[in-house]
């Protein structure tokens, strides 16, 4: 989970984290509520709240959650949960533990977070910060559309051999909310693809590779400790890792292609550099360490000559930045 904190632009719209359910149709607890769901044949709506310190969640409270038609309209299709995080209230150690691992279960890092969740609790939907319920019926919509598309996504794939059910199974990552397709929560999901996905069409065999190699780049770099100032160091270390595993994937790539143009920027090749970052920005232009790359090349050609002054001033740093 990100670190929390509390910022006023944050407070006008949703409060960062640290049972109240008073109304009875208002559940709790989650297994209850995903047995309810199940019993029921609905989805659940979760809100990740603190009830007692975060202004946003006591508004979405008082102007949505409480009201008995806001109630009654939900109730078609959810089973309410709320998922509490106070600070000045006390709270059973055991809900407090259970509520906690949840929050993180779901990447929560602000409050008032609603999800929307099949009887299961894989997410299909999500919103953050407090909204009138007008906004919250249209998310509800917005969610159940997006529930009956991965439904009729997963039965196809149900139905479906080879090719035909890997297209169907990666048309229900692509419906998945972004912030959860890659996260435990569609943990099954994932295994299937990478279990019958021999072609790697979902890429996802490639990501794991990625994770792996870049883990072990972490490590050399690692083991360099006070040697990432030896610029020859650091060369030869990049130099072993590409020998030692020859086909990298185009993110690990660009890590060492970013290392090695951060080197040459420092010893004042700008113009080689330069040429470096925007050759490596097209291994996986999409990527993060690829964007990264491509804010420092254009960072680099619109201060080409204060970069030179600086470099004969000796000012500029030696040291490249670890990718």
């Amino acid at each position: 989970m990100n670190k929390l904190f509390l910022s006023m632009m944050t407070v006008a719209a949703a409060c960062i984290v640290p049972a109240y359910a008073a109304d009875a149709w208002i559940l709790d607890d989650m297994e209850q509520a995903k047995k309810v769901a199940a019993e029921t044949n609905r989805s659940l709506l979760i809100e990740f709240a603190g009830s007692d310190w975060c202004p946003p969640c006591m508004a979405f409270e008082k102007n949505v959650l409480k009201h008995n038609d806001f109630i009654e309209k939900a109730q078609q299709n959810f089973v309410l949960l709320v998922l509490d995080w106070p600070k000045k209230r006390q709270q059973v150690a055991a809900v407090k533990k259970r509520n906690q691992e949840l929050f993180t279960a779901y990447g929560i890092d602000n409050v008032p977070t609603i999800v929307f969740a099949d009887a299961s609790g894989v997410p299909f939907g999500v919103f953050s910060g407090s909204r009138n319920k007008e906004a919250v019926y249209e998310e509800m919509e917005k969610a159940l559309a997006n529930k009956e598309l991965m439904n009729k996504a997963r039965e196809k794939a149900a139905h479906a051999t080879g090719k035909e059910k890997i297209m169907a199974l990666l048309e229900m990552k692509k419906l998945a909310p972004p912030r959860y397709v890659d996260s435990d929560l569609y943990c099954d999901l994932n295994d299937e693809l990478v279990a019958i996905d021999t072609t790697d069409l979902s890429g996802l065999r490639a990501k794991e590779r990625a994770e792996l190699q870049s883990k072990a780049l972490d490590e050399k770099f690692d083991s360099l400790k006070d040697s990432l100032n030896n610029k020859q160091a650091i060369r030869d270390l990049l130099d072993k890792f590409e020998q030692e595993y020859q086909n990298l994937e185009p993110e690990v790539k660009q890590r060492i292609v970013s290392c090695r143009a951060q080197i040459l920027l420092s010893e004042g090749q700008i113009d080689e550099g330069l040429k470096m970052l925007e050759d490596g920005v097209q291994l996986a232009p999409e990527s993060l360490i690829g964007r990264q790359m491509e804010r420092l090349a254009s960072f680099v050609k619109a201060n080409k000559s204060q970069i030179l002054d600086a470099k004969k001033g000796k000012s500029l740093a030696t040291q490249p930045t670890q990718p």
